[in-house]
């Protein structure tokens, strides 16, 4: 999933694979169970138009 994000594409063209090496190792320290909760938040922002 992190490996198809522009960000994550960035990393990668920059350092080459040591990126998912390190996303991988992050991810370790954090899974339980075999899963990792990965919070996702999203905002929506709007407005009227003046008349």
């Amino acid at each position: 999933m992190s490996a198809s994000s522009t960000q994550a594409q960035r990393a990668i063209a920059a350092v080459g694979p040591e990126f998912l090496n390190r996303m991988r190792e992050l991810c370790a320290r954090h899974v339980e169970g075999g899963q990792a909760e990965v919070p996702y938040v999203s905002e929506a922002f709007y407005g009227v138009a003046a008349a």
